[in-house]
């Protein structure tokens, strides 16, 4: 198997995985609340509110790792940078 066979298969498997997340994730958003109301009731708000955060800063990071590995153009981690839009554009 030469190395760019390999990387072909690591990257399609790696696609599929991923895209597998996002579904499940998809899935079991809508029973997030269960868990949001665990966490208020064993810590606080406070607690519970930065919970969205780290699941975004988690994410970026594996996003992150991900592109080293496959050795992407590293520019791909552009993709990780909030663009300022205007206060109507998330209605749209």
């Amino acid at each position: 198997m030469t190395p760019q066979t390999r990387h072909k298969e690591i990257s399609s498997i790696l696609r599929v995985l991923l895209w597998a997340l996002v579904a499940v994730y998809t899935f079991v958003l809508p029973y997030l609340i269960v868990v949001y109301n665990a966490i208020v009731k064993h810590f606080s708000t406070a607690i519970a509110g930065k919970v969205p955060i780290t699941i975004i800063i988690v994410m970026g990071v594996v996003f992150s790792i991900l592109v080293m590995v496959l050795k992407e153009n590293i520019i791909t981690l552009i993709l990780l940078i909030p663009v300022r839009s205007s206060p109507g554009a998330l209605f749209l």
